[in-house]
């Protein structure tokens, strides 16, 4: 069963794709709604700024 969060893959077209497009700055929540019953506190903000991060260039990175 998926924890809801978005993989690496995900994060990566994400951060490119808002690079390609011309956005500034991309938002990430800190505390993602997941499926009851998975399993997974949805804690992993550090590892998708983390991730971003390393793949883009120009955006500014927020959590809300």
């Amino acid at each position: 069963m998926s924890s809801g969060a978005a993989g690496p893959e995900a994060i990566a077209e994400v951060a490119r794709a808002a690079e390609r497009f011309g956005f500034d700055s991309v938002s990430l929540s800190e505390r993602p709604r997941l499926p009851a019953g998975t399993g997974d506190d949805g804690h992993r903000l550090g590892d998708q700024v983390a991730s971003m991060a390393a793949l883009t260039k120009a955006l500014d990175l927020d959590t809300s």
